[in-house]
């Protein structure tokens, strides 16, 4: 028999939850219902989530926003770079007047030189499977479904025996399931596609609950629409958990250029995808832009520079996949309640 002392610590803190509950709760929740608020809620974990969308409202109202130029030179190369600094200091031009002079002195400059080249390459690890909170807020911003229907989709699935228990913050798998992840991987993608080893993400054996993954041996074919995307989303997820890095090839340079007294750096960088890895069956494969053939301290052809005008845009208010992470971020509620939270606030 194993014995295991009560931590004093844990029980003063749920005390305390619960005295809060009842203080808060209990007793504002039904002056609420009272006003005319029906179904809503004063807890303590709505109030706090309610006040950063209220403080969040309030930085939106303040905003005032403001006009700002960035300038491209473009270059017969086949390339364009953006303008980064005028004597060494940010570019700060926030009238038309001054961008529209900016760009004729721009194009009275002498030669274009490559100041500046820098060649790597990078790798993207691929990310562990869902816990309830990934889940949501991949849900959300991949097929725009709010925290709730993520949930009843999930549990659908769940009752159906397809998924292991949906509301988890864990990220650990059971060892056996790996191993045979890892087979299905090699055999359908071949082995290069493969981690070099077996990636641990976290988690023990006290956990509650794994990760969510699926547990089925075939994808079912009766299934309703929104199940299909959910389920296939968990699945290329844990798919992809245990898939090789995704490679890329980044270039960046620097140029520099001059007129008068002043002294221009423009910076351009691009990236190619060398091997798509993970991303093959979850991510996004798109790379940035891709640059030509250059070299250090290539003199390049100027053809055109032009400014262009931006606005400055206030902090956006939140989506349920941006208040999900910043309540996991906080430690507000658990994830398993995020949905109803939302709910509720909705």
């Amino acid at each position: 028999m194993i014995v295991r002392f009560i931590d004093e610590n844990l029980y003063i803190s749920q005390t305390a939850r619960r005295l809060t509950d009842r203080i808060v709760g209990y007793k504002i929740s039904p002056v609420m219902w009272k006003k005319g608020l029906a179904n809503t809620s004063a807890g303590r974990v709505q109030s706090v989530a309610l006040k950063h969308i209220s403080d969040r409202e309030k930085e939106v109202r303040a905003f005032k926003p403001q006009d700002y130029w960035s300038f491209n030179a473009e270059f017969k190369e086949g390339f364009t770079a953006e303008l980064a600094k005028i004597n060494g200091k940010k570019v700060e031009v926030k009238t038309l007047k001054d961008a529209v002079s900016l760009v004729k002195d721009i194009s009275s400059c002498g030669s274009f030189k490559i100041s500046s080249y820098k060649k790597k390459s990078r790798t993207v690890k691929p990310k562990p499977p869902f816990t309830t909170s990934t889940l949501q807020q991949d849900a959300s911003n991949k097929m725009g479904w709010p925290s709730k229907k993520t949930m009843n989709v999930a549990q659908n699935l769940f009752g159906s025996g397809l998924i292991t228990y949906h509301r988890t913050d864990s990220v650990r798998v059971e060892g056996s399931k790996i191993d045979d992840l890892r087979d299905k991987i090699e055999n359908v993608f071949t082995k290069k596609y493969l981690s070099a080893s077996k990636i641990n993400y976290g988690g023990g054996a006290q956990d509650a609950h794994e990760a969510i993954r699926p547990t089925y041996e075939q994808m079912p074919t009766n299934l309703l629409p929104d199940e299909k995307k959910l389920l296939k989303l968990i699945t290329n997820r844990f798919l992809a958990s245990q898939m090789a890095s995704a490679v890329f090839d980044e270039l960046s340079v620097e140029i520099e250029s001059s007129s008068g007294n002043k002294k221009y750096l423009f910076k351009a960088k691009g990236s190619s995808l060398v091997f798509d890895g993970f991303l093959k069956v979850y991510g996004d494969k798109s790379a940035d832009k891709l640059l030509p053939a250059l070299s250090a301290k290539q003199v390049l052809s100027f053809k055109s520079c032009k400014e262009i005008k931006h606005t400055t845009k206030p902090p956006p208010r939140y989506s349920d996949a941006s208040l999900v992470k910043k309540l996991e971020k906080e430690g507000v509620g658990r994830p398993s309640t995020y949905a109803s939270i939302i709910d509720t606030l909705e």
